[in-house]
Formats: structure tokens, C-alpha cells, sequence
């Protein structure tokens, strides 16, 4: 799952790692309200990256929905990208740093700006400085993206298969309750 505030890029980067635009890119803020997804393969293992809704207080109905929904899908993903814009980093007070641990991907985007990084806060794994529009750093982040995925495949090695469709997922769930 890819999580952020509005406008840092999430969709971009998404984009971005899909090789075509699958979600809708503006400079309106809230402009992504229900989960995006796309479905990957990377060395070797198949994922499904999602684009979720900015992360801040709702101005609406539809858009609380949105961050809930968001909110949802990144408490269920297996890794999480938690993408920084370099013009507000290191934002403490945004509130995707509540999705952040030491296993989370975090990414700084808008590195072709030219802002200078401050460093990251304490206890904050090392930021990948990425540009989504111009693709640099973005290499980095598909290797560092490939080792969390791979981790996850490795450590599911004993369960089968990992189901990456909600949907398989879900008829799964059905038939192990039969």
C-alpha cells in the first residue's frame, strides 16, 4: 500500500511503478478518494501495489470514506510505501508518520525540486529520495521494494502460495470457514 498526504506523489509514484497511468494525477488535493490498484511483478513474485486516498481531516462525506478506506488497506497490506513530499519533509505532523515502523519503505518524492533534506526524525528507516514524474531514485526504491516483497514471499513459503487477489483472498477465506 502507498500512503501519504494529499499531493506528495502517491498516484505519481504509483504510475510511475506501473509503466502507465492507471491513476488519476492533479494538483487538487483529495483528488484519489478510493483505493487504486495495480498488478505487479517483481523479480519473479507477483504483488499488487494500491494507491490510497491523502491522508489528512476530511473535508467531506465521501472523502472521510476514502481515508478509511485507505487506512484499512494499509493496515492489511504486507509492506508499506510511505511517501513524504521533499517540499514539507520531514512534516511532523502529517499523519502517515502513524503508518510508519522499521519495516515501512519510507520515500521523500519530489527530489527534481531541489529542496535540500533534513534529516529524517528518530527511530525513521533511511528516506529514498525519488522523483515519481522525472524517475530518478526510483530504481532504489524497485530493489528495496523487491527485498521487503521477497521477505514477505520467504516468510509466507510455508503457507503456500500467497493469494495477491482480494478477491481469491476472499473466496479462500470462504472455503477454509466451509
Amino acid at each position: 500500500a502507498v500512503v501519504g498526504a494529499p499531493n506528495a506523489g502517491k498516484s505519481s509514484l504509483v504510475n510511475r511503478l506501473a509503466g502507465w497511468e492507471v491513476a488519476i494525477v492533479s494538483p487538487e488535493a483529495g483528488t484519489t478518494r478510493d483505493r487504486v490498484s495495480v498488478d505487479l511483478a517483481l523479480g519473479g513474485q507477483a504483488l499488487t501495489v494500491t494507491d490510497t486516498a491523502g491522508l489528512r481531516e476530511a473535508e467531506g462525506l465521501v472523502e472521510a470514506e476514502g481515508i478509511r478506506r485507505a487506512e484499512r488497506a494499509v493496515a492489511a497490506a504486507d509492506v508499506r510505501i510511505a511517501v513524504f513530499a521533499a517540499d514539507l519533509w520531514p512534516a511532523p505532523q502529517d499523519p502517515t508518520w502513524r503508518w510508519v515502523d522499521s519495516d515501512t519503505l519510507v520515500v521523500v518524492n519530489k527530489s527534481d525540486l531541489g529542496f535540500e533534506l533534513a534529516p529524517p526524525p528518530a527511530g525513521c528507516p533511511a528516506p529514498l529520495a525519488i522523483s515519481a514524474i522525472t524517475g530518478e531514485g526510483v530504481d532504489a526504491l524497485l530493489v528495496a521494494l523487491r527485498a521487503k516483497v521477497e521477505a514477505v514471499a520467504a516468510t509466507a513459503a510455508g503457507e503456500g502460495a500467497p493469494l495477491t487477489r482480494e478477491r481469491r483472498r476472499a473466496l479462500a477465506e470462504a472455503a477454509l470457514a466451509a
